[in-house]
């Protein structure tokens, strides 16, 4: 899977996020592991969302593989999600690429995304 995975990525230019959340909500993800895919779901739209605002496109596809681990360095709960994202959007046949980036604006977007999805029933 890894050649794969090289096979794809190496000829785009990539980043690798990690998007992490406050201790205070981990124990909710330790009690409720389904909320994984939510957690998953507002780092993808975060990303993407930023992406179509700093290049002025409405529409566009971006990919990214994300990855998330359950546990820290030190085994302890650590829910937190590993990315590889393209800085970019392809609309049309063409690749629009983001130069620059903000990590700071992607995660006030991502943490805003996920506790608003959080109160969501």
């Amino acid at each position: 899977m890894f050649e794969k995975v090289r096979e794809i990525v190496h000829p785009l230019n990539h980043r690798h996020v990690t998007f992490t959340i406050p201790k205070l909500l981990r124990v909710y993800l330790r009690r409720n592991r389904k909320l994984g895919k939510l957690l998953l779901r507002s780092e993808w739209q975060a990303w993407r969302e930023y992406l179509r605002e700093r290049l002025q496109l409405r529409e566009g596809l971006n990919g990214g593989i994300f990855c998330m681990q359950t546990h820290g360095s030190l085994f302890n709960f650590h829910p937190h999600v590993h990315a590889l994202v393209l800085p970019g959007l392809v609309r049309e046949g063409c690749f629009h690429e983001l130069k620059g980036c903000s990590a700071t604006a992607v995660a006030v977007r991502f943490r805003t995304g996920f506790l608003t999805a959080l109160q969501k029933p």
